[in-house]
């Protein structure tokens, strides 16, 4: 009786607080997760000591004992060390926002799918309590800040479906996906939704759909290009030689498979 009694005053509840509830138990549970894990991963120490490095201007170790890495996570937690805060605290801060992020990102989607709030609803909650998604907000890896780039990106893609066209989202999109680039290089991967999009939109009748189709192509030039650019740009100036398009790392497989 109770439980029901629980659920009824839920439902009463307005949208926005329903939202609120469910993401502030998923905050709590995120927290207690993190605060009992014992010690962190040997990924971890590896990213904490990057951190570490950018944080004193140690380039020169940085190029000497991790040249491959993207360097915009390790970048982000020494930007947050500035701030008086500990590495595990940064790293907790970007892994527990990160976390937050997705979750409002799962109900954004699925309420711009159906256009229902209950469905929206439970896509919310069955990400609060996903074990993976539970434990990766304690994580301190380069996914917590490439999951939560990649959500975004995914919402103002698929927000482009709305009735008006709105160039801006699409946009928003790619550069997203292009500042992704810096953690994973699976965010390339975004790209190849495009021809997908065109296709769809192409033999729907929306208005918009031959308007958009022209477009998209100008768009990733503008934004998603210039954000590898920029990418490029910050793994030069940090001392990182990681390459987007890695074709130095392909080369050096190559030369071990033919035991060079």
């Amino acid at each position: 009786m109770t439980t029901y009694k629980i659920c009824k005053a839920f439902t009463n509840l307005e949208p926005k607080h329903q939202i609120g509830l469910i993401v502030g138990f998923a905050f709590v549970l995120r927290l207690l997760v993190a605060w009992q894990t014992p010690y962190p991963s040997r990924d971890a120490y590896m990213y904490l000591s990057l951190a570490e490095f950018y944080h004193t201007d140690n380039l020169a170790q940085i190029a000497d004992t991790h040249p491959w890495m993207p360097p915009l996570y390790p970048l982000v937690l020494s930007g947050l060390i500035k701030l008086s805060l500990s590495t595990e605290n940064a790293a907790l801060i970007v892994s527990m926002v990160g976390s937050l992020i997705i979750l409002l990102s799962a109900y954004s989607i699925t309420h711009t799918l159906t256009k229902k709030h209950h469905l929206a609803l439970l896509a919310l909650f069955f990400v609060a309590i996903h074990r993976d998604m539970i434990e990766g907000a304690s994580a301190i890896e380069r996914e917590a800040l490439y999951y939560p780039l990649i959500s975004l990106s995914l919402v103002f893609l698929i927000k482009t479906f709305q009735e008006q066209l709105k160039p801006l989202f699409i946009s928003l999109s790619f550069f997203l996906g292009g500042i992704a680039y810096t953690c994973r290089q699976e965010a390339l991967q975004l790209v190849l939704i495009l021809p997908i999009i065109l296709i769809i939109l192409y033999f729907t009748d929306k208005k918009h759909s031959k308007k958009l189709t022209l477009i998209s192509p100008a768009l990733i030039l503008i934004f998603f290009i210039p954000s590898l650019i920029l990418s490029q740009f910050v793994n030069e100036s940090a001392g990182s030689k990681w390459d987007p398009l890695n074709k130095q790392r392909t080369q050096l497989l190559l030369d071990n498979l033919r035991g060079k």
